[in-house]
């Protein structure tokens, strides 16, 4: 079996003055491409607790780093999950769309999926 979800990081929009950057602003959350990059490091540590016969491929689509003063704010990744039963691949899906929401909740953006 086969499913495909997409995990979509939103973070704040920047003014591109890059006061986040350089500490001056009182608040530094909110940059989707570092939400996008703890889920990556987050993906490789859930490949060693999937259950047996399922597996999962991951592709970025977005990453909000066109111009390279303002903070990202969109980030955007597509994964694909394969898995024997039914059951395993809701767990699998479960346990990434946590581990997208707990990303996201440490970089100060909102995960949606898709």
């Amino acid at each position: 079996m086969k499913e495909r979800i997409r995990a979509v990081f939103t973070g704040v929009k920047d003014d591109g003055l890059a006061e986040r950057q350089t500490g001056k602003a009182n608040s530094k959350m909110g940059n989707a491409l570092e939400a996008l990059e703890m889920f990556q490091i987050i993906l490789e540590f859930a490949r060693k607790r999937l259950p047996t016969g399922t597996f999962f491929t991951a592709r970025i689509l977005e990453t909000g780093d066109e111009d390279m003063v303002k903070v990202p704010e969109h980030t955007e990744i597509e994964l694909n999950l394969y898995a024997e039963y039914r059951d395993k691949l809701e767990a699998m899906e479960k346990l990434l769309e946590d581990g997208a929401r707990g990303a996201a909740l440490m970089a100060g953006c909102r995960a949606e999926f898709t």
